[in-house]
């Protein structure tokens, strides 16, 4: 038997995307989906490469929180208009998550 009907399934993955933000862009089955090219696939591999070495440079949650925001907005800045609107559809409706943090304070932030 199945746990979940595909509806379900599929607003589990769009919920899993969300949580992901632009570092799923990474996934091979998104970046496929997206039809993201060889180019546009190492230039979001690059900028996420360089937020990590940002965390490993600094250790600093703010600068990292700077970074991050710009890593991101430089992924989805890649995507053209039909693979932005593709992106949008993967992560359907808008979820409001509480984010309890652990770890060092606020690396974990609501959308």
């Amino acid at each position: 038997t199945l746990l979940l009907e595909p509806k379900q399934k599929k607003r589990l993955d769009e919920i899993m995307l969300q949580t992901q933000g632009p570092r799923a862009f990474l996934l091979a089955d998104v970046a496929d989906r997206l039809g993201l090219a060889t180019a546009q696939r190492q230039t979001i591999e690059d900028a996420f490469d360089q937020l990590s070495e940002v965390w490993r440079r600094t250790n600093d949650i703010s600068k990292y929180r700077d970074a991050r925001t710009a890593t991101y907005k430089k992924a989805l800045d890649t995507l053209t208009d039909k693979q932005r609107s593709k992106w949008g559809e993967m992560l359907g409706a808008e979820v409001e998550f509480q984010v309890r943090t652990f770890g060092p304070a606020g690396l974990a932030q609501p959308r």
